[in-house]
């Protein structure tokens, strides 16, 4: 279906765009345009987990452990399930600011969840 090819084209350029902010450490603008994909009214455009880990990985460059942690947490409870990749972003901005509590508790989480990590 035409619609579906399109959103999805949608979201690829979306999370290219949140990469390259990620990667520039425009940590906001990526937010920024998680929150259009979700504001976006067209269902087959909302975000996945590629968007959630570029955010992620954008907010841990920017030594941001809060909004790391908030946006794990939005991603579980919209039902999308967190790579390994997504699990090391959020360790990784946990390490930034030494929140070495919490770093354990997401490691002993992920042996829940059957993941190792590789940071």
């Amino acid at each position: 279906d035409g619609k579906a090819i399109e959103a999805d084209e949608q979201r690829r350029c979306a999370n290219a765009a949140m990469s390259a902010c990620e990667r520039s450490r425009q940590w906001e603008r990526s937010l920024a345009i998680l929150h259009e994909l979700w504001e976006d009214s067209d269902v087959q455009c909302r975000p996945n987990v590629v968007s959630y880990n570029a955010a992620i990985t954008g907010c841990a460059r920017g030594s941001r452990w809060q909004l790391s942690e908030t946006l794990l947490d939005e991603m579980r409870s919209r039902h999308l399930t967190p790579e390994i990749l997504t699990y090391n972003a959020t360790l990784n901005s946990y390490e930034k600011g030494s929140k070495w509590q919490q770093c354990l508790g997401l490691l002993r989480s992920m042996s829940g969840a059957a993941l190792v990590p590789d940071v």
